[in-house]
This record gives C-alpha cells, structure tokens and sequence, in this order.
C-alpha cells in the first residue's frame, strides 16, 4: 500500500500562490526575482524563486513558515521591501543578506553565488522578543 493510498484525504490542500508588492533596496538579481506568499493553516509560506534560466545552476528558491494563527498580516495590502543588512565578496563567492518586515518578525534571505556560478538561498522568520 502506498503513502498517497494511507493519507486522510481530508489533509490535502492546493496551495494558491501570490506574488506580492515587494520591492527591493539592492538590484535585484534579475528580472526574474519573485516573492510569494500562500496562506496556510496557523500563518503563511513566503517563497522567494530567483530563475536564472531552466539549465541553470543559478535557479533555486526557498521557502520560510511565517506564524499568523488569525492571519493579521496580509501580504497584499501592504509594501514590503527586501532591506540589506550586509554583505561581503570574496574572490571565491558573493554573500548577502537582506530581510524582509513580516507578522511579529523578520524573513532573512541569505544568497551565496560561488565563483563557479552556482547559487544558493536560504530563508528563515526570526520572531521579535515577545512575540
């Protein structure tokens, strides 16, 4: 018997994906930068995608869990803006890091692209004290 035969069809959802009003202090990586939310049980996912080209080493995303159990926040009605908060280069890679203002928190998104033009992303919610 297979998984998908076992699960409770009533735990299946679709996500419904939206590209939000999101803008950034630093260039973007391209024209294909995209940051979306979906809302969920309990809060939201924030995905960031930079596509770079379908063969690329440089086309990856990430994804973070945002808490909003009564989903205060709503990602469509406000601007929020990816703000750096820092960087560095070396003659082997490209680091930064910029963040995002989100329900009780930030999203951190941290880019490495190594000299070999590979890439990656992380994202992860840092809450505010309290919260």
């Amino acid at each position: 018997m297979s998984q998908e035969d076992t699960e409770d069809q009533s735990d299946r959802i679709e996500l419904e994906w939206k590209n939000t009003n999101v803008s950034t202090e630093s260039k973007p990586l391209s024209s294909y930068d995209i940051t979306e939310v979906a809302q969920i049980d309990n809060g939201w996912l924030l995905k960031f995608r930079h596509f770079h080209g379908a063969s690329s080493l440089m086309t990856v995303q990430a994804i973070a869990f945002i808490p909003d159990r009564k989903h205060q926040w709503n990602p469509q009605e406000v601007s929020i803006k990816w703000e750096s908060v820092g960087g560095r280069k070396t003659p082997n890679f490209n680091e930064w890091t910029e963040r995002i203002r989100v329900h009780n928190g930030w999203v951190y998104k941290n880019c490495l692209v190594t000299k070999g033009k590979s890439m990656s992303i992380s994202l992860v919610y840092a809450p505010f004290p309290n919260a």
